[in-house]
Order: structure tokens, then C-alpha cells, then sequence
């Protein structure tokens, strides 16, 4: 598994590199790390955002406020 969620990461980022993709300095979060947690939920928790979320919080690979706001319902959907 974690070699997987490494790799997820590491194709997302070489992918927006090379599109030539910039996040905003404000982000807490890269575009690369929002897809990877994206791709862990569909390959490991069944399509749930905010399992893979706490996972990957847990486990250390993304931090902690992110993952409180998605699991504490804080995100408004547009």
C-alpha cells in the first residue's frame, strides 16, 4: 500500500510538472496530494474521500489540518 499511495503521489506531481501546473502560494495542500488522496480512496476505501483522508493523515502523508477540515464536514460543496 504504501508503495502505491508513493507512486500515486509521485505520478501526480511529474504529471502537473509537466503541464507546467503552479499552485497557489496560499494552498495548505498541493493539486498533487489532493489527487493522490483522491486515487487512494477509489483504490484502497471504496470511493471514500474522507477515510482516505484520515488514512493518509494518520499514516503521515499529508497534514493533519486538511484532513480535519474533510472529516469534520468544514468543506462546503459549491
Amino acid at each position: 500500500m504504501e508503495l502505491k499511495i508513493t507512486t500515486f503521489y509521485c505520478l501526480c506531481d511529474d504529471f502537473l510538472i509537466s503541464k507546467g501546473w503552479h499552485d497557489d502560494p496560499q494552498c495548505t495542500m498541493s493539486t498533487a496530494e489532493v489527487m493522490t488522496a483522491a486515487l487512494t480512496a477509489a483504490a484502497f476505501f471504496s470511493g471514500s474521500y474522507e477515510k482516505s483522508c484520515v488514512f493518509l493523515e494518520q499514516h503521515e502523508y499529508m497534514p493533519a489540518s486538511v484532513c480535519f477540515n474533510v472529516s469534520s464536514g468544514m468543506v462546503e460543496a459549491y
